[in-house]
């Protein structure tokens, strides 16, 4: 009997050595949404503990990164160096829990970040077989779009833009394949951004990358971007001169590849 719980004792006890401990779920949830000196360490201990093996973890970093992206107050923020590099820790683990998991809300997430439309991130986003659903479905634009959902809608047509435009040039990969099948969609999307004001402008540009001999007189047509600081004759005069600029763009495009 002795030899036996014995037995028992070192198997626990080799058990407990080799398994991770589980994280506190509820302690990282509360510092993510705490002050920005606590959303960093948690974020640190998350990256240096390796914690979104946990599916848990990876809700809450997930949950963290949708909720810093929609905050109203992020560009102010953002100005602050703790904050930025908290931000960019924040996209950088929503990558790794994306790509390694495929995870469909995780790449929602990363679409939706704040990000440049012409920077390294949207050009890796628009690399990614598995965000092209998400980035399409943020594409899309109504008159029930708030305003939160158009800011998001003008960074991804010019990603879903420079998919298209790389695609054309170097069509092999699995993200070519699928962005070619979804090609009409696509451009479909960008279109009806013409007609929206709060996006128009972002539409006639991705236009400038992949658009067709049709789109040199829909971009004429596109609602003119609101400029509150201008007069109206300001207004039209700079819009005549971006859909001139975007006209001649297209034009050189689709003539090249005749």
């Amino acid at each position: 009997m002795g030899r036996l719980f014995l037995l028992i004792l070192t198997a626990k006890l080799t058990w407990a050595q080799r398994s991770p401990a589980s994280p506190n779920v509820t302690s990282l949830d509360a510092a993510l949404y705490g002050t920005i000196d606590r959303r960093i360490q948690a974020m640190k201990t998350i990256d240096q503990q390796n914690l979104i093996t946990d599916p848990a973890v990876r809700r809450l970093v997930v949950n963290s990164l949708i909720a810093e992206s929609s905050d109203p107050q992020w560009s102010d923020l953002a100005e602050s160096i703790e904050y930025s590099a908290y931000y960019s820790n924040l996209l950088t683990t929503g990558q790794r829990i994306a790509t390694e998991y495929n995870d469909a809300r995780a790449w929602r997430a990363l679409v939706s970040g704040v990000y440049n439309d012409d920077s390294r991130y949207a050009v890796w986003l628009s690399e990614q077989p598995n965000a092209l659903p998400a980035l399409i479905q943020a594409a899309h634009v109504d008159a029930h779009s708030t305003v939160h959902d158009t800011d998001i809608t003008a960074r991804v047509l010019y990603v879903l833009a420079q998919a298209l435009q790389r695609c054309e040039s170097k069509p092999a990969g699995k993200t070519c394949v699928l962005v070619q099948a979804r090609r009409n969609q696509i451009l479909q999307e960008i279109r009806n951004g013409l007609k929206y004001s709060a996006v128009s402008y972002w539409a006639v540009r991705a236009l400038t990358l992949c658009g067709d001999a049709q789109d040199i007189e829909l971009v004429a047509q596109a609602a003119v971007e609101p400029r509150g600081e201008l007069t109206e004759e300001q207004i039209q005069k700079e819009w005549d001169s971006v859909i001139r600029w975007a006209q001649n763009a297209i034009r050189e495009r689709t003539q090249a590849k005749k």
